[in-house]
């Protein structure tokens, strides 16, 4: 399973900093790829995208252009979201940091109380490696699963005598729940043989199924 920003901000590590989401909450079910924590300002250029960017909010201050533009740069990267860390000397967030956020569609989210980075870090990066084995593991499984059927549907055609007009069978196979049919030619007319490439006018001619392997039939 994908871990979104949404399940990532109830992480019990996150949620005790009170987090209180400013802006982009229509953007909380991205997935999250990676959680990085980081206080440069020349932070997008070091993104592939889908990273949750922690900051005690050293980025932000200062002057409002780089400010705005240190938004811009994350949401153009590809981050999912920025998570600020208030503290007395930087106590809110600037109302013109919290409307380019809005406005370029990257969460921002603030939280009132200290926490502990390398906690949310551990228990997010742990999550999205569960969810990565899960997928891992359903891949496996579904490739067992037809490998098994395909070799189920091998054995029930060797062991299935050709039609009687020397026609070879016809098989179709659903995957999901494995259901087979046959089908058979609805005439009886002289047909090449599938097995022996002889014109057979009587259906007993024909080379059988039931040979065998390393066995020849007449």
């Amino acid at each position: 399973m994908t871990l979104t920003l949404r399940r990532a901000l109830e992480s019990p590590s996150l949620k005790v900093g009170s987090p209180v989401v400013r802006a982009g909450a229509e953007h909380l079910d991205r997935p999250v790829r990676w959680v990085h924590v980081s206080e440069v300002r020349d932070l997008g250029g070091l993104l592939s995208g889908g990273e949750l960017i922690l900051t005690t909010g050293l980025p932000l201050r200062g002057d409002a252009a780089t400010a705005v533009r240190y938004i811009q740069d994350l949401a153009s990267a590809g981050a999912v979201g920025l998570v600020v860390e208030l503290a007395p000397e930087f106590a809110a967030i600037p109302a013109a940091i919290v409307a380019t956020a809005e406005r370029v569609g990257l969460p921002l989210v603030s939280v009132s109380r200290q926490v502990r980075f390398v906690d949310i870090t551990e228990q997010i990066h742990r999550a999205i490696v569960s969810g990565q084995l899960v997928q891992l593991e359903f891949g496996q499984e579904v490739h067992e699963t037809f490998t098994r059927l395909s070799l189920e549907a091998a054995s029930t055609t060797r062991s299935s005598p050709p039609p009687a007009t020397c026609a070879p069978p016809r098989w179709s196979w659903r995957i999901w729940g494995a259901r087979w049919s046959r089908s058979e030619p609805a005439d009886a007319s002289p047909r090449r043989c599938w097995r022996t490439g002889r014109i057979d006018p009587e259906p007993p001619r024909c080379s059988s199924a039931r040979a065998g392997p390393g066995r020849r039939a007449g």
